[in-house]
């Protein structure tokens, strides 16, 4: 019997110092995000506040359970201090009331392995955007995405074999529609100016590379920093829509805000996780709708999964400014 105490008190002390370890580990992840401008791993760390909350404040509990009181407030306090990086993302001003029409935008990265073309088009015609942005399009994309011209007669695909094709869609006219390049890359960023019924809208459909090292972080920024000069160089109202791959915590991401003048569409709705698909909260926030100053977002959502890596988002606006 004494021999069985000690083997299960020896367990105890393993599970309490495994414990206490945990919160050493996610605590060095949240407090290394502030350094997070200054490399590209930092700044991956960056993208999980809303998991490291939730692990932190499960450790805080079972630590507290177990009467470690130092451990319990430091899971607390790290927990908190991750809360308090989310919670901001839920408060937002009240879009103004409007008579003009609202108009609505859907964001989807369709992912280029993904051969389910049905289930988008279906999400399309259940909750009929009046503008729709495909990313990941591939030539096969292309062609079955063609299935919407009849009810997006104005459009523009830009197929590449790789991740890096876009294609745009919409019930309404179109000003004008170039193709460029963000910081020479070669990858497309479609810009656009719509005619909408709340009035004229400038459009960026964005889709940066991925930082999975050094220098695609260093090309990624590049991308960004770009994109916000563009958008602050064009008078009325502008939105950015896109895969960006970074997360509204992450200060490039804070960057681009400052540089464009824009807003994140967040505010007010939460975090909205969009990558990977799965049950929440284990999804990060990197597809993105951030407006100018002269568009009010009336309503903000993720939509059901197509079988993406993706959810896609679904953002209701309008422009209320001249």
């Amino acid at each position: 019997m004494l021999k069985s105490r000690t083997i299960w008190a020896r367990i105890g002390t393993i599970a309490e110092a495994m414990l206490l370890v945990a919160i050493a580990a996610v605590g060095a992840c949240t407090v290394l995000t502030f350094w997070a401008h200054s490399d590209w791993r930092l700044e991956l760390l960056s993208h999980f506040h809303v998991q490291y909350f939730w692990i932190l404040a499960g450790l805080a509990l079972i630590v507290a359970m177990r009467r470690r009181v130092v451990g319990a407030l430091t899971a607390t306090v790290l927990a908190l201090v991750n809360f308090a990086i989310i919670v901001p993302l839920y408060f937002g001003p009240a879009p103004p009331a409007t008579s003009r029409t609202i108009s609505r935008c859907m964001s989807q990265n369709v992912y280029f392995h993904n051969h389910d073309y049905q289930r988008t088009l279906d999400l399309v015609h259940s909750e009929r955007p009046d503008v729709v942005l495909f990313l990941e399009v591939t030539p096969d994309w292309g062609e079955a995405l063609r299935a919407l011209e009849p009810e997006y007669p104005f459009w523009r695909v830009v197929a590449r074999p790789d991740s890096s094709g876009m294609a745009f869609y919409s019930r309404h006219a179109i000003d004008q529609l170039i193709v460029t390049n963000l910081a020479q890359t070669g990858l497309p960023t479609i810009v656009v100016r719509l005619l909408l019924p709340s009035g004229p809208l400038t459009l960026f459909c964005a889709h940066p590379v991925s930082p999975r090292n050094a220098s695609d972080f260093e090309i990624r920024n590049r991308q960004l920093e770009e994109l916000g000069t563009l958008a602050r160089s064009r008078a009325g109202a502008v939105m950015v829509l896109g895969d960006l791959n970074t997360t509204s915590w992450s200060p490039c991401f804070q960057d681009l805000l400052a540089e464009s003048g824009l807003v994140d569409s967040r505010r007010g709705f939460g975090v909205d996780g969009t990558w990977p698909a799965l049950p929440l909260p284990l999804r990060i926030p990197i597809d993105h709708c951030m407006v100018s100053p002269g568009v009010a977002v009336y309503g903000r959502r993720i939509a059901s999964a197509v079988g993406s890596d993706h959810r896609g988002i679904i953002v209701d606006f309008a422009v209320v400014e001249p």
